[in-house]
């Protein structure tokens, strides 16, 4: 029988709640959640997703997506905008003040990505980033049987 401390998902747990709780210190000062700021960067990637779409890329459920986008818009560093053709279909935005809230955490984000992995190489990162989806893909699976 496997100990905790040898079982896979204990430990993906366990770093995420590490880096999380690390990651959340620092963007409080910035008065941002590690959810606004993924939001955030998701549009400064993809500006314009729907809710839908942006919730589904963020693996958040629908609540937590409008929660957090109507927390940025009170704070005005996204709008949001019906579509025209339905109304139903509400476009997330970054504005500019979103997309400058996000400069000064950019060095965290750096420094965290260099100091989180320093010690692994590129073939052990990229090896472990394929187990990682294909651990997701699996799950999914398995909560669809």
């Amino acid at each position: 029988m496997l100990g905790l401390d040898d079982t896979l998902t204990f430990l993906i747990n366990r770093a995420s709640t590490l880096a999380r709780q690390e990651f959340e210190g620092r963007l409080r000062k910035f008065d941002l959640t590690p959810a606004q700021w993924a939001v955030l960067i998701r549009l400064s990637e993809q500006d314009g997703l729907n809710m839908t779409e942006l919730g589904h890329l963020l693996y958040f459920d629908k609540p937590t997506t409008t929660g957090v986008v109507n927390r940025l818009v009170k704070k005005k560093y996204v709008k949001k905008v019906k579509n025209r053709k339905d109304r139903r279909v509400t476009h997330v935005f970054i504005t500019d003040a979103g997309k400058e809230a996000l400069i000064p955490v950019e060095p965290i984000i750096n420094f965290y990505s260099e100091n989180f992995l320093k010690d692994i190489s590129k073939e052990e990162y990229d090896s472990a980033k394929n187990v990682l989806k294909t651990l997701i893909r699996n799950i999914k699976a398995v909560d669809n049987i």
